[in-house]
């Protein structure tokens, strides 16, 4: 599944009436026409996914059908390199789980046990920049040390993984799900083009996230 139909379908799933096209095609910064046949292509593999009317359109929410479309979601967040892995390995234990099983984790990620520790070894290393250590007990994983540092770790992997977050609110999405992160996007890029034109010089991926993170209301990860 491509990034912009999965934007459309969390749109979509935040909205509880109808959508115009119009509407659809500012939220995935894209042409009307261009939405228009994103919800085709997507209709053409789950039919009746999303439903059209003079009114707009609106997703067809019953559950097995929403489950079908989730299981390929779901697919398209296995990592696929070392680096991603490891994020993920982090995301798990700073964010969902203070102890995760081994096994589920290398089932999760799809690899074999052996790769998984691999992958922890080096780890260990940036956790030791932040005073942290990964511990390893009775096929269980988790991070030791204190609760302001794993704040600052979890810190440094947000900053690190959503420099880009102007192209790629899936990633942002898995530390903000309650945010409208497609009209942050917006607001954000609005608000450095207006800049850039009074200053002459381009803005750097660094003062955009800098603006992302001042727009963020209090406890979302600040």
């Amino acid at each position: 599944m491509q990034k912009r139909e999965q934007e459309l379908l969390r749109f979509l799933r935040s909205q509880n009436d109808w959508s115009t096209a119009a509407q659809l095609a500012g939220v995935l910064s894209c042409s009307v026409r261009t939405a228009k046949s994103c919800i085709a292509g997507l209709n053409q593999r789950w039919p009746g996914l999303i439903y059209s009317s003079h009114k707009g359109f609106r997703l067809n929410r019953t559950p097995a059908l929403l489950e079908e479309v989730q299981k390929v979601e779901r697919t398209n967040h296995i990592p696929q390199d070392a680096e991603s892995r490891r994020s993920y390995i982090l995301r798990k234990l700073l964010l969902e789980k203070d102890c995760y099983d081994l096994d589920e984790m290398a089932q999760e990620l799809c690899i074999a046990t052996t790769t998984l520790n691999n992958e922890l070894s080096k780890l260990r290393p940036v956790l030791l920049d932040f005073h942290l250590t990964l511990r390893t007990k009775a096929n269980r994983l988790s991070i030791r040390g204190s609760d302001a540092n794993k704040k600052r770790l979890t810190c440094w992997l947000i900053y690190n993984e959503t420099m880009d977050f102007i192209n790629d609110l899936q990633l942002m999405n898995e530390y903000f799900p309650t945010l409208n992160l497609p009209l942050l996007r917006r607001t954000v890029e609005e608000f450095c083009a207006d800049l850039e034109s009074q200053l002459g010089v381009p803005l750097t991926a660094a003062d955009r996230y800098g603006f992302c993170v001042f727009l963020l209301p209090p406890g979302c990860g600040r």
